[in-house]
């Protein structure tokens, strides 16, 4: 079971990125009774005896010294924008009312704890009233910290976004947590690109599965956003409300069933999509970032970090070994240089039967990417301009997504000249 969620938010992104009209509180020399880091907020409020609440929405702020009222106000300001966006565009849940567990009434207590230097979600205990995992929860932030000053908007709508998945499910997989509260931090606050930069990890590693749980060595479940993007503007034509009905679908009971990708494949359904069947889309899409950006693929594209290459092969020929773990992929540039020739033939040989194979070539000749039918041997590729191939593995025969392994599957690219 999860028991808590930090914020993801890269602390050097403080001195350059913010929403609007924000305000960076300052914890200057106001005096402070010292916090224990051990404290339970719910349990001990003693150490927050200052208040404010709002007038709109059930949520109350718990800060220590008057003369932080300003910093609360800032912070109860961004809950408030980022509350109605989330419930009332975005579809999702309020968050349980906790019926004084944390806190003197039912509503969402939030705690400002100068400098233990992080935000987070945490809970109580699970709703004894419903089947699926939805918990009670409160919410932890250090306005003065890593994570708050010109970013604190953008980490009160992450936050807060942990706060409202509480009311579906608890027990997830992680990187769904995080990939969703990325894109929202976006949603909320759309001048504020601060999620770049954890695309920039997940694109450091295409060859992992989409939903890797990497235990937060790296940024990459937070990067997985761009998965999500790929999904609202592949499916939904640039429209979010579907992660509302994401989480909804994505309530579970003890053994985790359905799980994030189950819930993907429910509102994909409507669409004649699944997500088996968009991981290669999704793959040829990330070819359309950096310098390759074309306005019609990614919001934000040319901003986006582009995914890793294996190698870049010249025309002249080479063998290329790949391993991608199921769901991800592994991406190979095709180099025309003068006097190369002009096609070259593409096979995948040695590909390990336990997954299914996908072969793309990006741009494809009259569409943004073509997939090479390679079952009756190589395929000619013409080279008047640079191309990429995109290689991805998903589960098939003795292999389950829902093992979550980070098994590797092995074959080998084969780029040879024409004639040769």
């Amino acid at each position: 079971m999860r028991t808590s969620l930090r914020v993801a938010i890269v602390s050097v992104l403080a001195a350059a990125c913010g929403g609007d009209d924000v305000v960076a509180p300052d914890a200057g020399v106001i005096a402070r009774p010292a916090i224990p880091s051990d404290t339970a907020p719910c349990v001990d409020g003693s150490y927050w005896p200052e208040t404010l609440t709002s007038t709109d929405l059930p949520v109350i702020v718990h800060y220590q010294v008057a003369a932080d009222a300003d910093t609360a106000a800032t912070v109860l300001g961004y809950l408030e924008r980022a509350w109605t966006i989330e419930t009332t565009q975005l579809g999702f849940r309020p968050p349980v009312p906790d019926g004084g567990r944390c806190g003197p009434d039912a509503r969402l207590d939030v705690f400002l704890w100068a400098g233990i230097e992080e935000s987070y979600v945490d809970v109580l205990g699970p709703n004894p009233a419903t089947r699926y995992d939805d918990q009670y929860a409160y919410l932890v932030i250090d306005p003065w910290g890593p994570y708050g000053g010109p970013i604190l908007d953008t980490t009160t709508a992450h936050e807060l976004n942990h706060v409202f998945q509480s009311a579906d499910d608890w027990s997830d997989l992680p990187f769904i947590y995080e990939a969703t509260a990325v894109m929202i931090e976006d949603e909320v606050f759309d001048d504020d690109d601060g999620y770049l930069t954890q695309v920039a990890d997940f694109a450091a590693h295409p060859d992992w599965s989409i939903d890797r749980d990497d235990e937060y060595q790296t940024w990459f479940m937070y990067g997985a956003a761009q998965y999500l993007r790929f999904v609202r503007d592949r499916y939904f034509a640039g429209d979010a409300r579907f992660v509302g009905a994401l989480w909804q679908a994505l309530r579970s009971d003890p053994d985790d069933e359905p799980d994030a990708l189950d819930a993907l494949d429910v509102v994909l359904a409507p669409r004649g999509a699944s997500f088996r069947a968009s991981v290669a889309e999704f793959a040829r899409w990330r070819v359309y970032t950096g310098d390759r950006a074309d306005d019609a693929h990614l919001e934000e594209a040319a901003a986006m970090a582009p995914p890793a290459r294996v190698a870049v092969v010249r025309a002249t020929g080479a063998t290329v070994p790949i391993e991608p773990m199921v769901n991800g992929a592994a991406f190979v540039d095709l180099d025309h240089q003068a006097g190369d020739p002009t096609a070259v033939t593409v096979d995948l040989v040695g590909a390990d039967p336990r997954v299914a194979w996908t072969v793309q070539v990006v741009p494809g000749t009259t569409s943004d990417g073509d997939t090479l039918d390679l079952r009756a041997g190589p395929v000619t590729v013409a080279l008047a301009r640079d191309r990429t191939l995109v290689v991805t593995a998903v589960a098939a025969g003795t292999v389950d997504a829902d093992d979550r392994t980070d098994a590797r599957y092995r074959a080998q690219l084969v780029i040879a000249p024409t004639g040769s």
